[in-house]
């Protein structure tokens, strides 16, 4: 019998630090926000979450002080809220939080990217290429939010925007830039 993962335990100091700032950055769009957790048995932690309207899947990963196995939607800011990032009284390296009352979380929380196998998507810019045509989107997202005035300057104009640029294909394909 398996017992269940009753805290989290990052392998560096630096790992609860970077979670706790991407789980800041998804209540910042959704104070109700919720995650799925998951750990395949590895001393690997993948965190999901979904902004509520980019319509994308964000993922940030974790490194783990010991392997877990672990599926689980929680509640994004009772997971910031128990993750330990005073070091007072803790061995180096040792940083972490208990892990909250399972939720049940948003319809997207039970389709995530597949584990493999993945494959090649024909038609990709090569990464240099990519990497500047992110960056033309960023720089043509704040000239036309820099163009707005002040009145239309609201979260709904600057969320169309972002969804006309972030909604073009990339070179080839028919995935979205935001992908």
């Amino acid at each position: 019998m398996t017992v269940p993962v009753q805290s989290l335990l990052f392998a560096d100091p630096r790992e609860a630090a970077d979670l706790a700032a991407f789980l800041g950055r998804l209540l910042h769009y959704d104070r109700a926000a919720a995650v799925r957790l998951q750990a395949g048995g590895g001393d690997a932690l993948a965190v999901f979450g979904r902004p509520p309207s980019f319509e994308v899947l964000a993922i940030r990963a974790a490194r783990l002080a010991r392997p877990e196995t672990l599926d689980v939607t929680v509640s994004a800011g009772e997971l910031l809220e128990s993750l330990s990032l005073d070091t007072a009284g803790e061995e180096p390296g040792e940083r972490g939080g208990v892990l909250p009352a399972p939720v049940t979380g948003p319809p997207w929380t039970g389709v995530l990217p597949p584990r493999g196998p993945w494959r090649e998507q024909a038609g990709l810019p090569r990464p240099d290429a990519m990497r500047a045509a992110l960056d033309a989107a960023v720089a043509e997202f704040r000239t036309r939010d820099e163009a707005l005035p002040e009145e239309l300057r609201t979260r709904a104009e600057r969320e169309r925007i972002g969804r006309e640029i972030w909604s073009r294909p990339v070179g080839a394909t028919e995935l979205p830039l935001r992908a």
